[in-house]
């Protein structure tokens, strides 16, 4: 850590008294193209990548809020026209997508572009799909039949990974290689410091709030809980390989970054993200789309605040 009297002669941006890592050179935010999975926190990394859009001058497709997910190549083409996008070029997407193709994708990125998503253990993903079931309207089966009616999560993290452009179905190694960056939400912060790696980002570039917060209005029984994690797990073999093999390739990606860089960088992150959550209370009115990326004005008002340059 750097003191606070030596900032003026060493120069670079401060949070406290930690130096931050400087933005690469020549930077230029890439296109970028997350493919959303449900209950994993894609919602709150799509606000980090609006935000982004926002900051850096891009576009980013954004529907009507009523709009979601894309359920056919049609509702791009409405959504460019909802924009007015005169060229039908945009710099990033990341919606939910009901079988996504890279086909269309490019059509709108272009063929050069950073392609990234986010998976979770299949019994944590499963429960918070379950307790959401409990408050929205969605999958609302008791907790002995959900699984069941609830197609989504049977392997639905490997299955949302598919390109409906191949023939035939990739293995889970081959769908976790398909992509520049798998991030892993028992992992966020890490994942996190990973992209900023790898875009050349600015820490201040993940602040964020979380865009749902866990909310609990039945109580399982112990009994319920083992049942139904165990149900998880058979249903979601191939889900459970794609987390194992997501672990592992953000474990070599990590021991390649500068020494340090991850346990200093994380340290600084969780201590923004803390202060970020006290500043910034979590509302509905101030966010870039639905609920992705919300409390925006607040966060570059503390960044502006807290981060001397």
């Amino acid at each position: 850590m750097r003191s606070f009297h030596s900032r003026k002669a060493l120069g670079g941006c401060y949070y406290k008294d930690y130096l931050l890592p400087s933005q690469r050179e020549n930077f230029e935010l890439p296109k970028l193209f997350f493919l959303k999975t449900y209950k994993v926190g894609s919602s709150t990394l799509a606000g980090i990548l609006r935000g982004l859009g926002d900051k850096y001058g891009k576009v980013t497709l954004t529907p009507p809020t009523d709009l979601i997910k894309f359920t056919s190549p049609k509702q791009f083409e409405e959504v460019i026209r909802y924009q007015n996008i005169t060229d039908g070029k945009v710099d990033i997407i990341c919606n939910h997508i009901v079988g996504y193709q890279t086909s269309v994708i490019s059509k709108y990125l272009g063929p050069d572009y950073f392609k990234m998503t986010l998976i979770r253990h299949p019994i944590q993903r499963a429960f918070s799909g379950y307790y959401f079931s409990r408050i929205k309207p969605f999958c609302q089966y008791p907790i002995e039949d959900w699984l069941k009616h609830c197609p989504s999560f049977q392997n639905g993290c490997y299955d949302v990974m598919q390109d409906r452009d191949l023939v035939e179905f990739v293995t889970p190694k081959e769908a976790i290689d398909s992509f520049d960056l798998v991030l892993i939400t028992e992992r966020y912060t890490e994942s996190l410091i990973v992209l900023m790696w790898k875009l050349g980002l600015k820490i201040t570039d993940l602040l964020y709030i979380t865009s749902k917060k866990g909310v609990r209005n039945e109580v399982l029984t112990e009994e319920q809980e083992r049942k139904f994690g165990e149900e998880v797990i058979q249903e979601n073999p191939l889900d459970l390989e794609l987390f194992g093999i997501g672990n592992e390739v953000l474990d070599e990606t990590i021991a390649k970054l500068p020494e340090n860089y991850m346990s200093q960088n994380k340290m600084i992150l969780d201590d923004m993200i803390k202060a970020i959550e006290l500043a910034c209370p979590f509302s509905i009115d101030d966010c870039y789309f639905h609920d992705n990326g919300c409390a925006r004005k607040c966060i570059k008002d503390w960044i502006a605040s807290n981060v001397q340059c």
